[in-house]
């Protein structure tokens, strides 16, 4: 494709007030120059119109060719759309089975539609109450950037009322940097033995530890991090007293 000076100079002309980074390649020949080629992509909008196109077909049922029961709850989708998001479900859909109907019993009703609505472009709503239900179809899908996003989420929503939970949550799907998050709101939250398990401080007694050899929540040491020696005073302090105790009302019946 060739163009006269004059028709350079008011293509030049006509682009002189381009967006940065727009580039346009130009032949150095005087007398003519050639446009060798151009690259152009989808934008996020248009993508994003794709995805809501799909969203309405699904919404009519028009092209959809595989449906999800969920515990009685069935969802109609098209393959090429969450096997392009899945490839766990890819996997499943593609193992030779020409059964319209995918059986996935595991997931709960609610938290699979949320995250079948975020293939299709819609937005999914995460709380501290439905994260587990929503991790445990999201780690299963592989969607990796939804579960990054939901551990993110989660790290900022840590306080002091849920951080037990959320702890257990990090220790059951791996999490360690949302684990770590949780532990700190837990020392800041919790001062020590007696605010945690309701013991009163001015009897020794009630310090006496049972705990199963694991350190954990609602044990002493998971708390106050107490060294061996000190476990050893407090244990024997308790045992001292309870002995006194123990005396001075087998004495009391004694004497009555």
């Amino acid at each position: 494709m060739s163009y006269t000076d004059s028709q350079v100079d008011e293509s030049l002309d006509s682009h002189s007030d381009a967006g940065a980074g727009e580039e346009y390649a130009w032949n150095a020949d005087p007398d003519a120059v050639e446009i060798l080629d151009a690259h152009v992509i989808p934008t996020d909008t248009e993508k994003s119109k794709v995805l809501a196109m799909f969203q309405d077909l699904r919404v009519e049922g028009t092209f959809c060719d595989v449906a999800f029961l969920c515990k009685g709850t069935l969802f109609n989708a098209h393959r090429v759309v969450v096997s392009g998001w899945s490839r766990w479900l890819r996997a499943l859909l593609s193992s030779g089975t020409s059964e319209e109907v995918e059986h996935l019993e595991f997931f709960e009703p609610d938290a699979f539609s949320a995250v079948l609505d975020y293939m299709y472009g819609l937005p999914i709503m995460i709380t501290v109450d439905n994260a587990e239900k929503l991790l445990k179809v999201i780690r299963r899908l592989e969607l990796h950037g939804l579960e990054q996003s939901c551990w993110i989420f989660l790290m900022k929503a840590v306080d002091d009322k849920n951080c037990n939970q959320l702890h257990e949550l990090a220790d059951r799907y791996d999490c360690p940097p949302l684990k770590l998050a949780a532990w700190r709101h837990i020392q800041a939250a919790i001062s020590g033995p007696m605010k945690n398990k309701g013991i009163d401080a001015t009897k020794p007694s009630g310090l006496i530890d049972n705990g199963t050899g694991l350190t954990g929540p609602g044990q002493l040491s998971f708390y106050r991090n107490f060294t061996a020696q000190e476990r050893a005073e407090m244990e024997q302090q308790a045992a001292d007293t309870l002995f006194r105790d123990s005396n001075a009302h087998m004495l009391s019946e004694y004497v009555n």
